[in-house]
């Protein structure tokens, strides 16, 4: 898999690159405050989506929706997720 800006061959470089991002998004999301972003362990989202995401949002806007976090970036929703 080809990630636009990272040398998959330096291990060092791509590690380094994630640190930065994940440093600013730590950043904006507190920020923004506990009301308006809510830290999550990327392992417990891959792990068990489903119990994640309920936590998160038990229950989304939509009639009929499932607890989801699918993010899009066209969604009408007030939090980003597609229902």
């Amino acid at each position: 898999v080809t990630i636009t800006g990272f040398d998959l061959t330096s291990y060092r470089q791509c590690l380094s690159k994630w640190n930065h991002a994940v440093e600013l998004m730590y950043a904006q999301c507190r920020a923004l405050g506990p009301d308006r972003c809510l830290l999550v362990r990327y392992e417990a989202l891959v792990l068990a989506p489903e119990a994640r995401c309920g936590a998160c949002w038990p229950s989304c806007a939509c009639p009929g929706a499932t607890p989801c976090c699918t993010t899009s970036a066209t969604s009408t929703s007030r939090t980003g997720l597609r229902c």
